[in-house]
């Protein structure tokens, strides 16, 4: 993913994080791929809760999510925080608190895709408006790598998880 503070007005990107299916081990954290037996690979993420991260030309936000888990009375807080560049790279850590009420095992976060959005211009360097006359957005998708999912392990009601770094390139 490569971000250039002048050419890109704004970054989405979107993850999910789900539970994995074979359960997990509070001390079992980390990179999937790292975690997993040698030969096999995470199998693709196929639901959760979703989320997007917007980065905009004005700075990376160190944002914080609260994530509503369908049948528990409260939510799921989840931190990306630090953010920063790193090169051509965003790099962070996640953090998660349990306040849902109820246990959460197998923590898995992907982040699944970006896109690059900006208003657009005309050959005089004009925004181009819509048909209301609001500024013109374009995006287009943009090829990343998150060489793994993260496993988060498991968090009793209450529980924080340690921050685990990730790597978006």
């Amino acid at each position: 993913m490569l971000i250039s503070r002048r050419l890109v007005r704004s970054l989405v990107l979107a993850a999910s994080l789900t539970r994995v299916a074979w359960g997990a081990d509070e001390k079992l954290v980390g990179p999937m791929n790292e975690l997993l037996p040698r030969g096999t690979e995470p199998a693709p993420a196929s639901g959760g809760l979703a989320f997007v991260l917007a980065v905009s030309r004005d700075g990376i936000p160190n944002e914080s999510f609260e994530l509503r888990i369908p049948g528990a009375s409260g939510s799921l807080s989840l931190s990306l925080a630090p953010l920063y560049l790193e090169g051509s790279s965003l790099v962070g850590e996640v953090r998660l608190v349990n306040r849902t009420g109820v246990p959460l095992l197998g923590l898995r976060l992907d982040i699944l895709q970006a896109t690059e959005s900006a208003v657009e211009h005309d050959a005089m360097g004009q925004e181009v408006k819509d048909a209301s006359g609001r500024p013109k957005e374009i995006s287009r998708p943009q090829t990343i790598s998150f060489r793994s999912p993260l496993l988060l392990g498991d968090l009793a009601d209450g529980g924080e998880s340690s921050p685990v770094r990730f790597l978006v390139e």
